[in-house]
């Protein structure tokens, strides 16, 4: 009923279970929902449920809360990939990169002008552009009016070119449309058919709607005040990955991690890469994923890539010649995926980073070079994150184990569950430094590895809107294509102690 409808559920915080019965054996379901339809969505864009206490019913009472104001705050500035297909769109571009000047460090004079065109692009969206939705019905209403005129004068020679050009505009501007819709919806599964931007705007606004954090449990309850939930966050997250005290370093990492990367390794490992391996590594990278603060993705520099190749190859290459980045240059945008539906809890959510593209060209080269070694350093008990493993094939051999616990076995049986939860963010960055060289990584690879942890500042993006900016001192991001094999080396310590 519901889908036929064209019913979209609201996500219900609070008690999942809704309705109660009985005391010594008791039940629990789910019985109350809250149901809207898009044009619901379309009055009122900001749409939440939460649960009220029981009091003389089993059913808990549903509070729809529905206002206009989505109180997030300023959105940052994001490439929009529709934006290629229009004709002035590669001079714009260029022309803007050649006029900007700038002086100083590669990766400084990279910033400046990915800036100066940011403000450009900006400027030429809100002018040429235009809003996508009212060029298709301008195009659309210049069809109709020539081919009113054709019926009335005639298919005179000029009319009949006139609707071809007409024609031509509107089938252009209706591919930019889906494009951008389909961008917007994030809907990478569906990729040729009728046009489908009704679907895409359809599915972005409930998108819009679904994933927004209104309320949150705390320590003193529930929290639905907008300024107090950004806080409240913000502070979780600065506790998180900030070392509450010094790691004391026990003999067990120098008697259990051998000595296994050769200098010819090291040399390739920390050799200063070529102009192919940095384009190798920026067309291998997904160019759709969601971009860090500079608002740029992986998509514009691979279209734009005869245009802005110099300055990105001199500002990657720095950075194995001196080690080093600039203030801000690895600040990253950090946002909260829901691990269970109606996640109401700062635990039931995933932190996934969303760093520069600029910067991720760097861990890309290092995890490509690091990959091979890892392959044959990291213990075949580990399974996650390494090319040619599956991490399925662990969880079936668990599993299987277990069925064999009650088996009489030589030495007995003894089956152990630890809790490494969290444990991905917080790392301490000694201990995986500490590692990293007793395996036999050199100083020089060491020292990038330290650079690249200690610069990351994140901030948060709360309901679209970014919100704290503040510096780590442990754990590893989510979302960066070095740091699971960094975790995988540190998480040696425990498999080969098992072992």
């Amino acid at each position: 009923m519901s889908d036929y409808c064209g019913f979209t559920h609201v996500d219900t915080r609070g008690a999942f279970y809704t309705w109660t019965r009985g005391l010594l054996s008791t039940v629990e379901m789910r019985l109350d929902r809250s149901l809207i339809n898009s044009h619901w969505i379309d009055a009122w864009n900001n749409s939440y449920c939460i649960t009220l206490p029981q009091v003389n019913s089993n059913h808990h009472p549903l509070l729809l809360v529905a206002t206009h104001n989505s109180f997030s705050g300023p959105r940052p500035f994001r490439f929009i990939d529709a934006w290629t297909y229009h004709s002035s769109f590669m001079k714009i571009v260029s022309d803007c990169w050649k006029s900007t000047i700038a002086y100083g460090c590669p990766m400084f004079i990279l910033r400046e002008k990915l800036k100066r065109l940011k403000l450009c692009l900006k400027a030429w969206n809100k002018e040429v552009f235009g809003h996508i939705d009212n060029r298709v019905q301008d195009d659309q209403n210049a069809l109709a009016a020539v081919q009113d005129q054709i019926e009335r004068v005639g298919p005179q020679h000029s009319l009949l070119q006139q609707e071809a050009t007409c024609k031509q505009a509107l089938l252009e501007s209706l591919r930019i449309q889906e494009r951008f819709w389909k961008d917007k919806s994030r809907m990478r599964w569906l990729s040729e058919g009728d046009r489908n931007s009704a679907y895409f705007h359809k599915v972005t606004k409930i998108r819009a709607v679904q994933g927004k954090i209104h309320v949150l449990k705390g320590d003193q309850g529930l929290i639905s005040d907008p300024i107090h939930i950004k806080q409240h966050i913000v502070d979780y997250y600065t506790t998180l990955y900030s070392a509450s005290s010094p790691t004391l370093h026990s003999d067990l990492v120098d008697s259990i991690i051998p000595q296994m990367v050769t200098e010819e390794e090291n040399i390739l490992l920390t050799s200063v890469p070529s102009a192919e391996e940095i384009r190798a590594a920026i067309f291998s990278m997904d160019p759709h994923s969601s971009p860090g603060p500079d608002g740029f993705n992986g998509f514009f520099f691979q279209t734009c890539w005869e245009i802005v190749s110099s300055d990105v190859i001199k500002a990657v290459t720095i950075f194995f010649e001196k080690g080093f980045f600039i203030p801000n240059f690895n600040s990253s945008f950090m946002v909260l995926i829901p691990k269970v539906p109606n996640a109401d809890s700062l635990g039931q959510f995933r932190p996934i980073v969303m760093a520069n593209f600029i910067f991720k060209i760097i861990p890309k080269i290092l995890a490509d070079r690091l990959a091979p070694i890892a392959h044959w350093i990291i213990s075949p008990n580990q399974t996650a994150f390494i090319k040619g493993r599956k991490i399925t094939e662990n969880i079936g051999l668990a599993s299987e184990c277990l069925n064999l616990l009650d088996h009489k076995s030589y030495g007995g049986n003894v089956g152990l569950k630890l809790d490494i939860a969290k444990t991905f963010d917080t790392l301490s960055w000694s201990f995986l430094l500490q590692v990293l060289s007793k395996f036999g990584f050199n100083d020089k690879f060491t020292a990038w590895i330290s650079s690249i942890l200690h610069s990351a500042k994140i901030s948060i993006l709360i309901n679209g809107s970014p919100f704290g900016h503040f510096g780590c001192s442990r754990g590893v991001r989510q979302g960066d294509p070095l740091s699971p094999l960094l975790f995988c080396l540190a998480e040696e310590v425990l498999s080969r102690g098992i072992t």
